[in-house]
């Protein structure tokens, strides 16, 4: 399993809505929402690639 780390500068406002979805969702903290929202897309491309379509 790889790892990437990101540094990500971003508006407060943009901030504290990740930490508000981040609760809602019912994630211990912003990096967990992050990479299962990253995982979806993934596996949503991945899905249409063996479609033999691209979808960004």
């Amino acid at each position: 399993m790889k790892t990437i780390e990101l540094k990500i500068k971003m508006p407060d406002e943009y901030f504290e809505l990740l930490q508000s979805m981040a609760s809602k969702e019912g994630f211990d903290s912003i990096d967990e929402l992050l990479v299962d929202k990253i995982t979806d897309i993934l596996k949503f491309e991945k899905y249409y690639r063996e479609l033999g379509k691209k979808i960004f």
